[in-house]
């Protein structure tokens, strides 16, 4: 749900007692005040809006309203005084037995309930249906009104168990008193409605009766005490009551508008949605002056949106048209002024496909002669900058005759159907219905009653069929329909016998015509007695209502729902929420039709075969899923379908295609479409393509089937056939252990010449072990052939363990091998691999392979001081290994050693020192960067660095060192550097910065560090 226009009320004052006695509460916004009249009796005040509101308490008595007679258990007592609780609290001390009455006063309104402490003394006999009731008289300015049931201005004596208020001239609410809510305060959820027993007394004055069943209070469920809230509030800013003009529409930009009354200002606002009703913003205001407005309707054509609005008191409509998507939060005035003088309360408005606007309301027609309400219709063609002459929908001239809230809707190509409320004083009700066949108007009278109708609400269907709904007296929603253009209707029904105390309807037809319903009430067997949001739905076709639901979950009334018209994704509806004095918004995601389903992609296979076709479903509600498919097959070359599943009930997102259902050597292409679970079918997939030719074969020819492998090494070889003699295009091979798991997969390999039959396993085989090898083939039409399978076994004996001897020599460690003489099964050593690590590290490099049995190899690639361990691994002749012990070693060097690590043996060198001048530098590379709003930089530090060693070497004149360097640096590669400080260094030299002496020359060497990998 979100919020499209909310007022805040704000906080109360506390209490404060006056100078006379008196406690007041006063935050500019509302004033209460507890107090004594002239005459000594006992009164609240509650003044909002330019209105002041008086209750004075009167007796508690028993009251029957099928007979009118009264049973009085005490009356007033007015000589107490008024006792203040609490900040906001005060109650007045009645001095009646078991009943105390309260007030607290809270942002935006009084609340005002009664705690009913015990039992009362039972009601007299003669009471058939007795009412317990607390009474008072409420007084207000004259020039106010009261509103009950229905929305009707009453008078004399009524009932009401909902809510009744006080309006000005022009409709405004200036103060409510929602419906009378009792609640079991040890069980606060079970609650019951009560009834307000109202009669005028004088102007300005009614006498109030607030009562709850006895049979409900003397219930064994229901214990002591019962709160009873008559609760007075003052209206909420923004209203959006009256039916048939529509408050909320949709744009073809995505847009959602929405127009809302303020009642306190007059003003029309309308509020946007570009983001699909989750957040709104007020878009503008529509400028008619001063004067306030009572009814209006919106409607929009492309983005842009007409309005139109009553103004009381000119009794004239204005019409205004604004572009949404330009518009800024400013002042809207008016195009055009239709009926001057004449109009009535009542206006609805609508744009066919063609742009045209089409307007109904209420007017006092120049044709009739007396001050009676009719129907008026008109229409624009220039988007409201000219209208048609008015044409008279109804010219009824009898005395006390009204025609009001009309609601215009469009049969085919412009033709309007017009349905409105005809009355007669309160004895005669009828609802009425107009429609446009081209050239004349034909009126129909659709229900007559005696009692109220309210609300009427019509829409059309894509076939021309229009569906009327109002509000009857009884306060319960009817329905009737139409399928011949409103000469004839259907039987009125009532949506559901489920719902009750409803009022303001509002309809929508869905894209498959669908009707849905909203209105504010109640249902039956509701536990909360809230008014609150009501929908039903009628299916397309059918005569038979949903349940009535509630749509929000709101524990104060909401009330005037409206609907956005001709939306194809969800319904969507606004309401009044008078709990938070807000716009709200809110909407039912509609059942879309599937998505095209995803095909998955289908290999080439043998069709004497079984074969499994799959897809995906896809619907854009999550939630949904397949309740059916169809899938179809066609021949590609002939165009012909071979096979067409028809409409299958499963929610299996796969098909088996039977063996030989089709032919080898054929092209073809298949599809599906899909059903979802409200049985609405979904778009074609796009067509996948596959071949049918036959399978090859292939068969494992080594290992042998059951037979034993003698190595830790295997090559998997296989034989292929293809009865087309289609070549081998891939292969696959696969190490299985005995239970099927896969512990080594070659992967699918292209075969570009179709000759592969073998291939080695990359992967050691353990000793003793079962296992299986897999081999899967495929010909050039991409038909896999049947995986072949054969299970083995592995038992070798490994080669005697190698022994290893180290010893550090100068510049470098040796390594000697001993391999022993093969005892028994044993098998030769066919060489040996060396593997070194730093102490304490785990990782193995390989340093040296190839090494002969019984060998020997010197490792110069070690820094001075650190320990290493090494260890010997010999490979048998049968591909087994075996290894050695590990051996720990270290080597200490002194001065600066130079060689190339591929020849080592021939090109190592130690060179003097000059005065211990060595230095390493490290540096990371980084950028900086730059922000705006940041007054130094940022470092981006990657993880590449450079690293350089400088060294100053001695070379005398009675040695050949200069010469060696030279010779060292002329080979131009990579070099390894060591020294006694336990540098080691792969590096490149790129120049010989050489200053002579009368001893020989010092060299300045500079070893930048490059990327080097030992290992082989």
């Amino acid at each position: 749900m979100a919020v499209i226009a909310q007022f805040v009320p704000k906080d109360p004052a506390a209490l404060s007692q006056q100078d006379d006695g008196s406690f007041v509460s006063d935050n500019g916004e509302i004033r209460a005040t507890f107090t004594k009249d002239t005459t000594g009796q006992n009164v609240v005040e509650f003044e909002a809006q330019g209105y002041t509101v008086r209750w004075i308490p009167r007796e508690v008595k028993y009251i029957d309203p099928n007979t009118g007679i009264e049973d009085i258990i005490v009356s007033a007592d007015q000589t107490s005084d008024l006792f203040v609780l609490r900040d906001y609290h005060a109650r007045y001390d009645r001095h009646f037995p078991d009943v105390e009455e309260w007030f607290r006063v809270e942002a935006g309104q009084l609340k005002h309930y009664f705690s009913l402490r015990g039992d009362q003394r039972p009601p007299l006999p003669i009471l058939d249906q007795p009412y317990l009731a607390v009474g008072g008289v409420l007084e207000y300015d004259p020039s106010l009104s009261v509103r009950g049931p229905l929305g009707m201005i009453m008078s004399g004596a009524f009932t009401s168990s909902d809510s009744i208020s006080l309006v000005d001239e022009t409709g405004r609410e200036v103060f409510s008193l929602p419906a009378i809510v009792a609640w079991d305060q040890s069980s606060p959820a079970q609650t019951q409605r009560g009834t307000f027993f109202v009669e005028e007394v004088g102007q300005g004055r009614l006498e109030f009766s607030i009562g709850v069943p006895y049979s409900w209070l003397s219930s064994d469920t229901v214990s002591y005490p019962v709160i009873v809230d008559p609760t007075v509030i003052v209206s909420s800013t923004y209203d959006i009551s009256g039916n048939g003009g529509r408050k909320i529409v949709r744009l073809s930009n995505g847009w959602i508008v929405a127009a809302a009354r303020n009642t306190s200002s007059g003003y029309v606002y309308l509020f946007a949605s570009r983001d699909n009703g989750q957040t709104w913003s007020q878009l503008c205001w529509l400028d008619q002056g001063s004067t306030s407005v009572v009814s209006y309707a919106i409607d929009a054509f492309g983005t842009q949106v007409y309005a139109v609005v009553w103004i009381v008191g000119s009794q004239s409509i204005y019409f205004y048209a604004l572009n949404a998507s330009s518009v800024s939060n400013q002042a809207i005035s008016y195009l055009s002024h239709i009926d001057p003088g004449n109009a009535d309360q009542g206006i609805s408005l609508i744009v066919d496909d063609a742009g045209d606007i089409h307007l109904a309301f209420a007017s006092r027609l120049s044709t009739v002669s007396l001050n009676v309400s009719n129907i008026g219709y008109t229409k624009s063609t220039d988007g409201g900058h000219t209208w048609q002459a008015i044409t008279a929908i109804s010219s009824d001239n009898s005395s006390g005759m009204a025609n009001q809230n009309p609601c215009v809707n469009i049969i085919d190509e412009d033709k309007p159907v017009i349905v409105w409320l005809h009355s007669q004083a309160t004895t005669y009700y009828s609802i009425q219905c107009a429609v446009y066949d081209g050239q004349s108007w034909t009126r129909t009278s659709i229900f007559v009653n005696s009692f109220a109708q309210s609300n009427p609400c019509a829409v059309v269907d894509s076939h021309g069929d229009i569906y009327l709904m109002w509000i009857y007296s009884s306060q319960t929603t009817r329905w009737t329909k139409s399928s011949d253009r409103g000469k004839t209707w259907s039987t009125v029904a009532q949506i559901s016998s489920k719902e009750q105390l409803s009022q303001n309807i509002s309809v929508a037809v869905r894209a498959d015509d669908t009707v849905d319903a909203f209105w504010e009430g109640t249902l039956v067997g509701d536990s909360i007695i809230y008014r609150r949001i009501i929908h039903a739905y009628l299916p397309a076709g059918s005569t038979s209502w949903s349940n009535p639901t509630v749509t929000n979950s709101q524990s104060t009334n909401t009330g005037s729902p409206q609907t956005v018209m001709r939306s194809t994704d969800a319904i969507r509806y606004m309401w009044k929420d008078t709990g938070a004095q807000a716009i709200a918004y809110d909407y039912i995601q509609l059942n879309s039709p599937p998505n095209a389903p995803i095909l998955t992609p289908h290999a080439n296979f043998d069709a004497t075969l079984a074969n499994t076709f799959g897809w995906t479903f896809s619907d854009p509600d999550p939630s949904d899923s397949q309740s059916a498919y169809e899938l179809q097959i066609m021949d590609v070359a002939t165009g012909q379908t071979i096979l067409d599943t028809g409409k299958v009930a499963s929610t299996a997102q796969s098909y088996t295609l039977p063996a030989n259902t089709l032919t080898n050597g054929k092209q073809y292409q298949w599809r599906v479409t899909t059903w979802d679970q409200a049985g609405m079918q979904g778009p074609w997939s796009s067509y996948g393509t596959f071949e049918t030719a036959p399978a090859p074969s292939v068969e494992v020819t080594a290992p042998t089937a059951g037979g034993t492998v003698g190595t830790s090494s295997l090559t998997a070889q296989w034989s292929y056939s293809d009865p087309a003699n289609n070549p081998q295009s891939t292969y696959q091979v696969t190490l299985q252990d005995a239970n099927g798991t896969t512990l080594w997969d070659s992967g699918q390999q292209p075969d570009p010449q179709g000759m592969a039959r073998a291939l080695t396993i990359g992967y050691t085989l353990a000793n003793d072990t079962n296992y299986q090898i897999q081999v899967t083939v495929t010909n050039s039409k991409g038909v896999s052939a049947a995986s072949a399978v054969v299970a083995f076994s592995v038992s070798y004996t490994p080669p005697a363990a190698p022994e290893l001897t180290v010893t550090p020599q100068d510049g470098f460690l040796r390594l000697t091998i001993t391999n022993p003489a093969p005892q028994g099964s044993q098998p030769d050593v066919t060489y040996n691999d060396i593997y070194r690590r730093e102490a304490g590290t785990t990782n193995w490099v390989r340093i040296a392979t190839n090494i002969p049995s019984s060998g020997a190899y010197d490792d110069y690639a070690v820094a001075s001081g650190k320990q290493y361990d090494y260890k010997v691994t010999a490979i048998g002749a049968n591909g087994t290994t075996a290894d050695s012990a590990p051996a720990s070693v270290s080597i200490t060097l002194s001065g600066v050693w130079l060689h190339d690590p591929l020849d080592a043996p021939g090109t190592i060198r130690r060179f003097r020192l000059r005065d211990q001048q060595r230095t390493l530098q490290t540096q990371y590379t980084q950028t900086m960067v730059a922000f705006e709003g940041r007054s130094l930089p940022v470092a981006d530090i990657s993880d590449q660095k450079t690293q350089q060693v400088q060294v100053t070497v001695n070379c005398r004149t009675d040695t050949d060192d200069l010469a060696a360097l030279y010779a060292l640096i002329d080979r131009q590669t990579t070099l390894l550097y060591r020294d006694s400080r336990g540098r080691k260094v792969y590096g490149v030299v790129s120049a010989i910065p050489e200053t002579e002496d009368w001893w020989g020359s010092s060299v300045q060497l500079t070893v930048q560090a490059v990327s080097f990998d030992e290992s082989v």
